[in-house]
């Protein structure tokens, strides 16, 4: 039986050529951008879901309490890693990064060359026990239990040492110390809130090794027992703040702790889950920006109707055809066939159109992947909607489109009377014209919704970008990497400010990332690009003299 619907299935579709290029074209379209918009969401929840132990795994963050307001800080005191694990019994584990931001800049002294490389990070001797990352070369409990020691990541490795084997060689960091690589480890997933190239150890390190209880500069991670609960551990920090920051606090401020309460200050701790962070954590200092979990559902529900809409296009289709099927439905049921076996037929053919409209829909994500990862700023891969694994999902998907799709249509077509079709009186019910007119307003409704919101969004956009500044920008010229200047920044800003064409040079230290730039205001735009280089060339030979 299922044969013979096939058969007819593909027949009907052949025959009406034109009818069904529009079916499929409308089906794909629809699904291609679901398609999309689901690879996006399914990235954006895939964060940090890679970790072993993950669930157990929580970072811990301050509400700092002013007189008058509070702001939300991802960075904490170093020393609370130490206080919380010795007074928390429910704690396994903790460990700390101290990161320059995203993209941090550092150079590298290699071989005779120079070289700037990104993503350097000082994490503790614990890092690989709580980020359990494959390690390739190297004990996990000793490669960073030594001073100025390094663990490269893969890729990193290959670049600065080919294929030589770099466990034990020296890297001389620029205004750093000299590192010995003692581990080579995998290469972080794309999906975490943080990345990195470089892993250097706390040992040694002024900033993670003095005592401080209230100035703020690293990232803790505390890796909790099984079975155990983060609200248990939370509700004990107050009384390990109040232990170890008292007597600083009276130090520096000179004031109780108890008056410094009253005066509207106070430090909050609170736990964030690790797989949460990406989407729900928007904390000052993150270690890089992260998602929205708001816009994550906004685009699920965008997706949803979207693919309705192509949906109900099918639908208002296939019953706008009903006519010309109703002589086709009156000879078969005359010969012996029943509502359900129509019912099967049309469903079939509905099911045909959608695996057909699957299959170019996969082919329009494919060309549009590349301007899509652009505009979401991603780097999404065809082989992560096709695979295996994920198969099976897609063209359940396309069945259940199919179902949807043709229902009704199914319903509608395989309720005809025999004999009033065959005799001409076909004629639709005022149930049937107002649930199609309903459909066909739902679906422009949505439409009209989509296309005004997307007109908002532009429009929003486009002000943003020409928003005066209250400055000529297309004059200024900005140079990244001037923190290596160190103390030569001075002497390097006198040297631009002498180029022709140069009105004005200014520096400023951007923190927390600790990075510099230098903006040089240009009066001739033609003269821009020489500028530039010029500036580059400068900074590089002040560089040299300063090595």
């Amino acid at each position: 039986m299922l044969r013979n619907y096939l058969k007819i299935a593909l027949r009907n579709l052949a025959k009406h050529k034109v009818n069904t290029g529009i079916n499929v074209a409308g089906l794909a379209i629809g699904m291609a951008c679901c398609l999309l918009i689901v690879m996006y969401v399914s990235d954006e929840l895939s964060y940090d879901q890679h970790w072993p132990n993950g669930e157990r795994v929580y970072r811990m963050a301050l509400e700092r309490k002013y007189p008058g307001r509070s702001t939300n800080y991802a960075l904490i005191p170093p020393s609370y890693a130490q206080s919380v694990k010795k007074e928390i019994p429910e704690i396994e584990q903790v460990t700390r990064l101290f990161s320059a931001g995203t993209n941090a800049p550092v150079l590298v002294k290699l071989n005779g060359r120079t070289v700037e490389e990104k993503d350097f990070m000082v994490v503790d001797s614990t890092f690989f026990q709580v980020f359990q990352t494959p390690l390739l070369r190297g004990n996990p409990n000793q490669v960073l239990s030594r001073p100025n020691t390094v663990v490269l990541t893969e890729s990193t490795a290959k670049r600065l040492f080919g294929q030589a084997n770099p466990i034990g060689k020296m890297l001389e960091i620029v205004q750093g110390p000299k590192l010995e690589v003692t581990g080579i480890c995998a290469d972080p997933s794309h999906n975490a809130h943080f990345t990195y190239n470089f892993l250097s150890s706390t040992r040694g390190f002024p900033q993670a090794e003095q005592v401080n209880h209230i100035g703020f500069s690293a990232y803790t991670y505390l890796l909790l027992r099984p079975n155990t609960s983060p609200e248990t551990v939370q509700a004990k920090l107050p009384a390990v703040v109040e232990k170890y920051a008292a007597g600083e606090v009276e130090r520096t401020f000179g004031v109780s702790y108890r008056d410094y309460l009253k005066a509207g200050n106070g430090y909050f701790y609170f736990l964030q889950p690790l797989p949460s962070i990406h989407l729900d954590s928007h904390l000052e200092a993150e270690l890089q920006p992260n998602g929205s979990r708001s816009l994550v559902s906004i685009f699920s529900i965008i997706a949803g109707f979207v693919l309705l809409i192509a949906c109900i296009n099918f639908m208002n289709l296939a019953t706008a055809r009903s006519s010309e099927r109703a002589r086709e439905v009156g000879i078969r049921k005359s010969l012996g066939s029943t509502t359900q076996q129509l019912a099967a037929q049309f469903l079939t053919e509905s099911v045909l159109l959608s695996l057909f409209s699957l299959l170019v829909a996969v082919l329009l994500v494919a060309s549009l992947l590349t301007p899509f990862n652009t505009i979401a700023s991603k780097s999404l891969s065809l082989t992560s909607l096709v695979r295996w694994e994920t198969l099976p999902l897609l063209v359940g998907g396309a069945i259940a489109v199919g179902l949807l799709a043709g229902s009704y249509p199914a319903g509608v077509l395989s309720a005809f009377e025999p004999i009033k079709v065959l005799k001409g009186k076909f004629s639709s019910t005022r149930q049937g014209h107002l649930l199609r007119n309903g459909l066909v307003v739902f679906q422009f409704a949505i439409s009209v919704l989509l296309i005004v919101s997307t007109i908002v969004v532009f429009s929003q956009l486009n002000f943003i970008q020409q928003k005066e500044l209250g400055f000529t920008k297309e004059s200024v010229v900005k140079l990244k990497g001037a923190f290596f200047l160190g103390n030569n920044t001075e002497a390097f800003k006198e040297e631009v400010a002498k180029l022709s064409g140069v009105t004005g040079v200014g520096a400023l230290l951007v923190r927390p990332a600790k990075k510099a730039f230098l903006a040089l205001r240009s009066v001739k735009m033609a003269r821009t690009k020489p500028l530039r280089e010029k500036a580059a060339w400068l900074m590089s030979s002040i560089c040299k003299r300063c090595r």
